[in-house]
Formats: C-alpha cells, sequence, structure tokens
C-alpha cells in the first residue's frame, strides 16, 4: 500500500496517494510496531507526501519520527540515517 502511495506521490497525484499512505502508516505500525525500521521508512514517505503538499510542520513531524527510529536502530552515521537528517535540514533552511 505505501509503495502505490509512493507511486501516485511521484506522479504529482497527492490527493489520491494521501488516504493511501496515512492507511499504510497505521497497518505498519500496528503490524510491526511504532519503532521498526519499516515504520522508520513509511514515516519517511508520509513526511515527503505532507512536504510536497506544503504542510512543512506536519512533513517535519513524520520525519523526525523516522530519525528518531533510524539513530536508535542504524546508528548516527548510517545513509539513510543522514538522508532523513539532511530531509529534516533543509525543511529547518
Amino acid at each position: 500500500l505505501n509503495n502505490i502511495a509512493v507511486a501516485l506521490r511521484n506522479d504529482g497525484n497527492l490527493q489520491d496517494a494521501e488516504p493511501l499512505q496515512f492507511e499504510a502508516l497505521a497497518m505498519v505500525v500496528k503490524a510491526y510496531g511504532p519503532d521498526d525500521l519499516v515504520t522508520a521508512c513509511v514515516y519517511s514517505a508520509t513526511g515527503a507526501l505532507l512536504k510536497l503538499q506544503g504542510d512543512v510542520a506536519q512533513a517535519l513531524i513524520y520525519f523526525n519520527q523516522a530519525l528518531v527510529i533510524r539513530e536508535r536502530k542504524l546508528g548516527v552515521d548510517d545513509k539513510l540515517t543522514q538522508l532523513v537528517r539532511a530531509r529534516l535540514c533543509e525543511m529547518l533552511h
């Protein structure tokens, strides 16, 4: 479901992507828990969608949650952790 939402987002179909993205997030949190790397990926995808929709404040929340999980699970030097941190920095500047 997340992959479909991301594909729709990448095609510019943000309106159709949004409900699928949030449904995917709810499913992943239920299946894997709120502190899993799979959940972190979906948090990042949700943040990316919200950023594209212009909701920077909400996007920051989701990117930050993804960063917290990645730092705890993978460490601060991991490439994916650094990517999420870079997205957060871009949005803050």
